[in-house]
């Protein structure tokens, strides 16, 4: 569709519009369809800064569009949340799918990323319990050490039970004990995409 520009006089609005559209930029292809002469079209360009004029109307119709976008995206937002927390409840049946009502992984990833996009991270955390019991032999301070150095590999060793080979050998000569640290422990996505294993408070 060619829309004229009411501040510009009727017959340069008229060259400007055919220029900007089936013209494509070109002062002689706009010459040719308005049946005028290249020179008056050239002068008239020149003139009202058509170039100018077009770079400006570019801009906003992105800045319209881009502001649109934002605008469809944040009335949605509440939707999405919702569906974040809906998965954080939902039940999965015995062939891996969600209850009805339950939101589907698909859901689930749209819903993250349309928050992303709007700047809110949703992370994911995953409490483990950790207990020590005979053969593992493992002390509190001995436990809270591995959590000060960082050793997640040792330390979901012994939240499922078994014993890393690094305390083979306190473990065998070790009485049985047994007891359960206080606290749980989490696993949470880093910023560089690294597990991280801290305390919940």
């Amino acid at each position: 569709m060619i829309c004229w520009d009411e501040d510009l006089p009727e017959n340069v609005a008229q060259a400007y519009a055919i220029w900007d559209s089936v013209a494509k930029g070109n002062v002689s292809e706009t010459a040719r369809l308005l049946g005028a002469r290249r020179p008056t079209i050239q002068e008239w360009s020149q003139r009202y800064r058509w170039k100018e004029r077009q770079a400006e109307q570019r801009q906003e119709d992105r800045d319209r569009t881009i502001a649109n976008a934002w605008a469809t995206l944040a009335a949605e937002v509440d939707a999405s949340v919702d569906v974040v927390l809906k998965a954080r409840s939902a039940v999965y049946g015995p062939d891996g799918k969600p209850k009805p009502g339950d939101p589907t992984p698909t859901a689930l990833k749209a819903a993250v990323q349309h928050l992303g996009i709007l700047g809110v991270s949703v992370q994911r955390t995953v409490s483990v319990d950790v207990t020590h019991s005979a053969p593992s032999a493992v002390t509190h301070a001995e436990l809270q050490a591995l959590i000060d150095a960082g050793d997640t590999d040792t330390l979901l060793a012994l939240a499922m039970g078994r014993t890393p080979p690094a305390l083979q050998a306190t473990a065998a000569a070790a009485e049985p004990e047994h007891g359960t640290l206080e606290g749980d422990f989490a696993l949470v996505s880093g910023a560089n995409g690294q597990g991280e294993l801290g305390r919940e408070p």
